[in-house]
C-alpha cells in the first residue's frame, strides 16, 4: 500500500478548526471550523485532497458538539443553532424545536463545557451544557430518524460513545482468572 500526503491550506478567516471528520455523506472529509463547514474531496495526486467551502457563516462555536452520526452526517450547534451536515448541505434541525430555548438557557461562558455524543444502539445524539457554572447541568437528546428533540436537568461532565464488549465473568474464563487477566 502506498501513503499520500499534501499540505492544504484553509483560505480566509474561519477561525480555529474545531474537528476534522473522514467519509462522512457526500464528501471524503469535513471540516467544521469556527465560522465555517469545509468539504474535503479526493482528487488523487499532486494535491491529494481539494477543499470546498460550504458554509461561511456556520461554523461551531463549541468544538464539543461536533459529532459524527454513522456514515451519513455530522451534528453541531452552529452560532444560529443546531444542524447536520453531509458534506453537501447545512440542514436546520432545531429550528422552531430547541434552539431558541437552548440559547436562553446556556452559560455561554461555558461552551467549551458543551459535549455531543451519538448512541448507535439508540440512534440518539445526547448533548450535555450549563445554564449557570462550569459543570454542564441539562441535556438535550436528538433523534435524527424522528427528527425530534427531548431535554432533561441532569448534572453530566462529559458524553461519549463506546460499545462493549458484553463478556460475563464465566465467558472470561478462558483469558485468565480474575487475578491474571491484565484488565480489571
Amino acid at each position: 500500500a502506498s501513503l499520500l500526503s499534501a499540505r492544504l491550506d484553509l483560505r480566509g478567516n474561519d477561525g480555529w478548526i474545531r474537528r476534522l471528520i473522514g467519509g462522512v455523506g457526500l464528501a471524503d472529509g469535513i471540516v467544521i471550523t469556527e465560522r465555517a463547514a469545509w468539504r474535503a474531496v479526493y482528487v488523487g495526486l499532486p494535491d491529494v485532497f481539494q477543499l470546498e467551502i460550504v458554509d461561511g457563516s456556520h461554523g461551531t462555536p463549541a468544538a464539543g458538539s461536533v459529532v459524527r452520526i454513522g456514515k451519513s452526517f455530522v451534528f453541531y450547534l452552529s452560532p444560529h443553532g443546531y444542524v447536520t451536515f453531509d458534506g453537501g448541505q447545512i440542514r436546520w434541525i432545531g429550528k422552531n424545536k430547541i434552539d431558541r430555548t437552548f440559547w436562553n438557557e446556556v452559560d455561554v461562558t461555558y461552551l467549551s463545557r458543551l459535549w455531543a455524543g451519538y448512541d448507535p444502539v439508540n440512534q440518539r445524539v445526547i448533548v450535555t451544557y450549563s445554564t449557570s457554572g462550569p459543570t454542564p447541568n441539562k441535556v438535550m437528546i436528538y433523534y435524527p430518524h424522528l427528527d425530534r428533540w427531548t431535554t432533561g436537568d441532569e448534572a453530566v461532565l462529559m458524553v461519549g460513545a463506546g460499545l462493549g464488549l458484553g463478556y460475563t465473568l464465566d465467558q472470561l474464563y478462558p483469558f485468565g482468572t480474575m487475578d491474571t487477566l491484565p484488565f480489571s
